[in-house]
This record gives structure tokens, sequence and C-alpha cells, in this order.
């Protein structure tokens, strides 16, 4: 049986790929053979999902990011979920299976599970003149990627949640509470989280002799001349210029 009904707004008249390079082409059959699974139970079969999965948990492992104790009486645990990306490269190929353990903030109770959530990011009129100064003065730009930069602080509110799937405690004796992981440091999804990496960042720079913007706190400079160096950040995302690549100190 065949349909009568006309398209009105035919998508080959609007949507042509003829125009375009033969790299962007390949790299948009590439995303679309790519999948990323939505929960859990969907990267069971697959080896780069696990181990990206190991990976993740190794890392808050090895950061003494959790401990699993009994939940104390009248107390409730958070939830948490994975989140799974693929990072690409210009062509399409997979570069990285990247894998996310991210708490459910929403399940969160101000007073109880957090206070404070503020954390100052840069302003776009700092960008655009950093960039400009960069551009002009003939400056180096690099820009960087923390990884795992929430589990750099420790978390003063005391926090319970949920044993993520996947991890595997050495916890044998069965105790009469339900068994849950005691947050010691910050994750993603936590309401506090970018406020407690910032002010553990903020905290290293300034003893490190840099100087906090009053205009932007999200802008750090150190020094003069060809030893000047300004940091800019924007939560795990950093901007640094220099006019000396040989300028940008050690962070301890």
């Amino acid at each position: 049986m065949t349909s009568t009904n006309k398209v009105t707004y035919p998508i080959h008249n609007y949507l042509d790929y003829s125009k375009h390079y033969d790299s962007y082409k390949h790299y948009n059959c590439q995303i679309s053979e790519n999948y990323e699974p939505q929960t859990y139970s969907q990267t069971i079969k697959h080896k780069p999902w696990q181990e990206a999965i190991f990976a993740e948990l190794m890392v808050m492992e090895l950061n003494n990011t959790s401990t699993i104790v009994p939940l104390p009486q009248g107390k409730k645990p958070i939830s948490c979920k994975w989140i799974f990306k693929l990072k690409l490269n210009s062509d399409g190929i997979v570069e990285k299976h990247k894998a996310w353990l991210v708490a459910r903030g929403f399940t969160q109770q101000y007073g109880l599970d957090f206070q404070e959530t503020f954390s100052p990011v840069e302003k776009i009129t700092t960008l655009r003149l950093l960039i400009s100064l960069a551009a002009s003065n003939g400056w180096h730009l690099a820009q960087l990627d923390v990884n795992n930069a929430f589990l750099n602080d420790t978390l003063s509110e005391e926090i319970f949640m949920n044993i993520p799937q996947g991890y595997k405690h050495s916890v044998t004796k069965r105790p009469n509470a339900p068994l849950v992981c005691k947050l010691n440091r910050s994750i993603y999804g936590l309401k506090q989280a970018s406020r407690t990496w910032f002010n553990a960042f903020n905290n290293t720079l300034l003893r490190n002799g840099f100087k906090q913007s009053k205009y932007d706190y999200s802008l750090f400079t150190k020094g003069e001349g060809d030893n000047f160096i300004a940091i800019l950040v924007y939560l795990d995302d950093i901007i640094l210029a220099s006019p000396s690549k040989k300028s940008s100190p050690e962070l301890r």
C-alpha cells in the first residue's frame, strides 16, 4: 500500500551533506555507529566499559573517597548512578571510554547533607580579556582538564551513599544495619562538590604565592614580566596564560 500524502517540506531540500568535507562525513558516520550505555547492566558484556568502571573505582579507592560502614540509625543514604561517555578524536574514532560515578544530589537534604553550594566560575569578559592579552602580546596559552578534580578535598558533612554497582568490598561480616559508603571526599553530583573543589584549589594557589582577583574570584595571578602567569578556573577546567612556557610554577 502506497501513501498519496506528499511531504510539504522535504528534508533533502534543507539538509545537504554534499558540500561537507569527507572527514566531516566520516566523523558523522563514526558518531552514529558508537553507542553510549545508559545503565550499568548494559556494560556487563563490553570490556572497554568495564575497564572504565574499574579505573574510576580504583581512583576513588586510592583517594580514600569512601569507607564501607553499617548505616547509622536514623540516617538515610543518598543514591548514585553511573554515567558513561565516549571521548572521540577529530576523525570520530573512539579515544577513550569514560565512566563517572555520580551521586544523586537531588536526594540530599539542606542542613543535613550540605550547607553552602556556591562556587565562583569565570566571567566571559575575563576570558575574552585574557585571550586578547595573550594574542596581542604573544603569550603562551594552555588549557588543562583536572581528572577527578572533586576528589581533592575532604567533606565536612557526614554523608552516606548506597554502594554503587560493580563495587566489590572486603567486608564479610554482615551487621544488623545495611552496609553503605560513608563519603570521606566529595564526588560528582553532590551539591557542595564544586564549592569543595574550588576551596581546595584556591587554598593551594594562595599558599604558592598567587593573588586572587577582587573583580573575578576565579582569576589568579603571580609574578611579573617574563615570570608572570595567570590562571583562570572554570569548575575543573583551567586556562593558563604566560609570556614564557617556563614560568609555570610547580603546585604542591
